[in-house]
C-alpha cells in the first residue's frame, strides 16, 4: 500500500505594495499545480499583492521517486 505524504513550500516573497502585502515569487513546488496524481492546494497572498504565497501537495512518495523530483522530499511536512 502507498503510503501518503505530503509537501509544503513557501513562496518567494518580493516587493510589498503600499499596504505592506507582499508579491509573491516562485514557488520550488510550482511544477505541481498541473498534476493529475496529486491533490495540489495553491494558497494566494494577501488580498493586495498577487502570486501563490504557499503550496501544499499530497501525494505518494512513490510518485514522487517516479517523476524524478526526489529533490522535492525536502518539503515533506512531519505527520
Amino acid at each position: 500500500m502507498e503510503n501518503k505524504i505530503i509537501l509544503e513550500a513557501r513562496s518567494k516573497e518580493g516587493d510589498a505594495d503600499w499596504y505592506g502585502d507582499f508579491n509573491y515569487l516562485d514557488n520550488p513546488l510550482d511544477h505541481w499545480a498541473n498534476s493529475n496524481f496529486a491533490k495540489v492546494t495553491r494558497y494566494g497572498g494577501s488580498s493586495h499583492g498577487f502570486g501563490t504565497a504557499r503550496i501544499r501537495v499530497e501525494t505518494t512518495e512513490e510518485f514522487v521517486k517516479l517523476m524524478g523530483w526526489d529533490e522535492d522530499l525536502k518539503y515533506k511536512v512531519q505527520n
